[in-house]
């Protein structure tokens, strides 16, 4: 019985020693030994590379620059790139892109956004 129980002590502890690193790995404020990025945000400006976030704000800037190229009513702050193109723009972009998500509003470069089924 005492075999079992320090079994079992091992065992807990290798767990809790792989899961905290894990976590320190994915979650750590500064990139790891690797020099790869992680999700903090303390360490990122924006959107981390790769993430969701960092694809949609792209598509939405791609959209804006279409936007812009049409030169219909584009207002000051979407000529300086200081905001992103209208809503009803935006979200028929995304439509005939067959994007799963919409714009609900903007405020300046940032974006609120929701899934569709």
């Amino acid at each position: 019985m005492r075999y079992l129980k320090a079994g079992v002590v091992i065992a807990g502890m290798a767990l809790l020693l792989t899961m905290g690193g894990a976590l320190l790995w994915n979650f750590a404020p500064r990139q790891n030994f690797q020099g790869l990025p992680t999700s903090a945000h303390a360490s990122v400006a924006g959107h981390v590379p790769g993430s969701l976030g960092r694809e949609r704000h792209m598509m939405l800037l791609e959209a804006t620059r279409q936007f812009k190229e049409r030169g219909v009513n584009v207002s000051q702050e979407i000529a300086d790139g200081t905001q992103l193109a209208p809503v009803t723009f935006l979200n028929g972009k995304l439509e005939r892109q067959g994007a799963k998500w919409r714009v609900r509003s903007t405020n300046g470069q940032a974006a609120d956004i929701y899934e569709i089924s």
